[in-house]
């Protein structure tokens, strides 16, 4: 099947207007406008965001949970493992998950899946972490539809916090779980 690209309609003269007024190029003040930001006010806080900008990472439910058990495992030398896909999304979170652990003084074992291991969690890779003494998994980009593995990982004794953007399934894994589609 051939993709169809659908261009967004723009008034040329208030795209080189926001160019003029904002000191950018017209293809990106193009775009911006396509994207609905149409003000100069609204193009400049779009390309210089800053911290304060952001919702508060604690309206996720489960944000609270994640931390305290996080914090546990650090004050309590367990040894905690990152999980992650292995795509653009899952490497650069699993960078900030360790860049964190890191910060804490605290290591973290790091798992991706491999070559030929396809996508997400396997019972070998908890048979891994469990022969490694990992007592915590954050996952990252992944987990969300890893119900099964998530529970034979808790009858291995082995915690999880998943981390996920993905659609989730009607069960959940047993879990602490961020993810902001889920309903609450």
């Amino acid at each position: 099947m051939k993709s169809t690209w659908q261009v967004a309609i723009h008034d040329e003269a208030e795209v080189q207007a926001l160019c003029a007024a904002c000191g950018i190029d017209r293809v990106l003040a193009s775009i911006l406008y396509g994207r609905g930001i149409r003000t100069p006010e609204a193009m400049a806080e779009f390309l210089s965001p800053c911290l304060g900008d952001l919702h508060s990472p604690f309206l996720l439910d489960g944000m609270y949970d994640a931390v305290a058990r996080i914090r546990e495992a650090v004050s309590g030398g367990e040894k905690i493992a990152i999980f992650s896909d292995s795509d653009i999304d899952g490497i650069t979170s699993l960078a900030i998950i360790h860049d964190l652990l890191l910060k804490l003084n605290s290591g973290a074992y790091i798992r991706y899946p491999r070559e030929r291991e396809g996508y997400g969690l396997t019972c070998d890779i908890i048979d891994e972490f469990k022969s490694e003494g990992i007592t915590l998994v954050i996952t990252v980009d992944c987990g969300i539809r890893d119900t099964a593995e998530i529970e034979y990982a808790g009858r291995c004794g082995i915690d999880f916090i998943v981390t996920d953007h993905h659609e989730p399934d009607t069960a959940l894994p047993p879990a602490i779980i961020i993810n902001p589609k889920l309903e609450n």
